[in-house]
């Protein structure tokens, strides 16, 4: 950090980072870009297998939600590992054609589980590219074919590049609000302008004051996503984009840390040495600063790096089922789902997902089934990452073993870090404030042992690369590896 940078908010920040002593944590703890893992899939691409028919997982009998991949944007941020492809704002007929294959998908999926979408989930990519003709075109398809809950609730990612046609934004937040998505998620994650022109943002800071008071006079619910993290990014302009957001009053802010995947744009300057990533103690002085700060604005944090107003009193939150029991159907090209004990992609192709639909063959592509002992591992990541605490009562009523006992030596080391609480009376494991500072890196410590790659040799380098890049899994070890 540098000497010069000092305020209320980077002192008492500062203060805390010693305070917990994050400075002695081991490696595999401490925050680096290079082998983050952000914990939303697991195990990673290169560790599922192919799928054929035979083994494509089962639906559940009914089907609550939904995530849609919406693979384009106008560009590529350097530091993107999300599949996708790019399109001009001039020309967003590739998006029209690709939402009529994601129709035919969801007839696919209709003739397996009952389709009740009480939420629907537009990700990507960019969703806000979609043409407002395909947007009201795809849902009055599945209004037809009455695969929507009457109650529904749905979320869409906007881009600001979205608020440079107030008109066309007009229409679209006309039909997300007519079709039951009342809430979006604003990608923003900087004010300072350099950071963003150097990591191919495309976009200003301007905008935001604006672009919020729009969505809100439209009755929309706001997020507003912010990395910290980011090569230059600086503790003051970290403070700024803090205050500039909760000037905005959305209703919630996710923070997110910058992660560099293999195959990134960030990834090959870091390794040409032509961009350094900030050090373990800066990234987390920025984490600390923003849960100080937005506290002290009336965020709540539920339960890590994502900040939301609320009335709600944070001592009654439970949890309430176990990450295995809850199940999401993936639609589009790169989308993935949970379901019948398995974690799964569709194809990262669009070439082969439009294939293999056109052919009424199922889009999966590769995926994980979790066999006796595995799935414990996989909910006691997501608890942690998740969950206000982790139950040890569910994890015995689905397992008939108490986590506190399989994983005893793991939380003991944890307990020594000052990372987590294991209540025997309440029979609970909760993280530490200090350990909600590390939460992924905690998650990694419950990976099933030696869970190895399954990389066909007769795999081409392209395809290689595709796996490397979009891997998604916890890369302290795998990294090291490849370098």
């Amino acid at each position: 950090m540098k000497a010069s940078e000092s305020s209320p908010l980077i002192d008492n920040a500062s203060e805390l980072f010693h305070h917990y002593d994050m400075e002695n944590l081991p490696p595999e703890l401490r925050r680096d870009s290079r082998y983050f893992y952000y914990l939303s899939v697991y195990p990673g691409l290169r560790q599922m297998v192919e799928l054929d028919e035979d083994s494509i997982p089962e639906l559940p009998e009914v089907t609550h939600s939904a995530y849609i991949h919406t693979p384009y944007c106008t560009g590529v941020c350097s530091f993107c590992s999300y599949f996708l492809t790019t399109v001009s704002e001039q020309d967003t007929s590739p998006i029209e054609s690709y939402l009529e294959t994601v129709k035919t998908e969801v007839l696919q999926w209709a003739r397996e589980t009952d389709l009740d979408l009480s939420y629907i989930y537009f990700g990507g990519g960019t969703p806000s590219l979609i043409p407002t003709d395909a947007l009201e075109s795809f849902f009055k398809f599945l209004d037809k074919h009455q695969v929507l809950n009457p109650t529904r609730y749905g979320t869409l990612e906007l881009h600001p590049e979205f608020f440079t046609d107030l008109k066309r934004a007009q229409e679209f937040i006309d039909i997300l609000k007519a079709n039951g998505a009342g809430r979006v998620s604003l990608g923003f994650q900087s004010s300072d302008e350099n950071v963003l022109d150097t990591t191919n943002r495309r976009h200003g800071t301007s905008f935001l004051r604006g672009a919020v008071d729009f969505l809100k006079q439209n009755d929309m619910l706001v997020n507003l996503d912010l990395i910290y993290g980011l090569p230059n990014l600086s503790l003051g302009q970290w403070e700024r984009t803090l205050e500039d957001a909760v000037a905005c009053d959305p209703d919630s802010i996710a923070t997110y840390f910058l992660f560099v995947n293999p195959r990134t744009a960030m990834y090959a300057q870091v390794k040409r040495g032509q961009v350094v990533l900030p050090s373990h103690q800066e990234v987390q002085v920025q984490h600390i600063m923003a849960q100080v700060l937005l506290e002290q604005y009336g965020f709540l944090e539920l339960p890590n790096d994502f900040f939301a107003k609320t009335d709600a009193d944070s001592s009654t939150f439970t949890q309430d089922a176990l990450p295995s029991d809850s199940t999401s159907l993936p639609l589009g090209a790169g989308s993935y789902g949970y379901y019948d004990n398995t974690q799964f992609f569709n194809e990262f192709s669009l070439a082969k997902y439009r294939q293999r639909v056109e052919q009424d063959e199922s889009p999966i592509w590769r995926g994980h089934r979790f066999e006796a002992g595995e799935g414990i591992h996989r909910d006691m990541m997501f608890s942690f990452k998740n969950s206000p605490y982790i139950d040890r009562g569910l994890f015995e009523q689905k397992y008939g073993v108490d986590p506190a006992e399989v994983f005893f030596d793991t939380l003991e080391r944890l307990i020594e870090y000052g990372l987590i609480v294991v209540d025997d009376t309440l029979k609970r494991i909760t993280l530490t404030p200090k350990g909600r500072l590390c939460v992924e890196e905690i998650a990694c410590q419950f990976e099933i042992p030696d869970l190895s790659n399954n990389v066909p040799e007769h795999l081409s380098r392209a395809e290689r690369q595709k796996l490397a890049k979009h891997h998604f899994a916890p890369t302290y070890s795998m990294l090291k590896q490849d370098e």
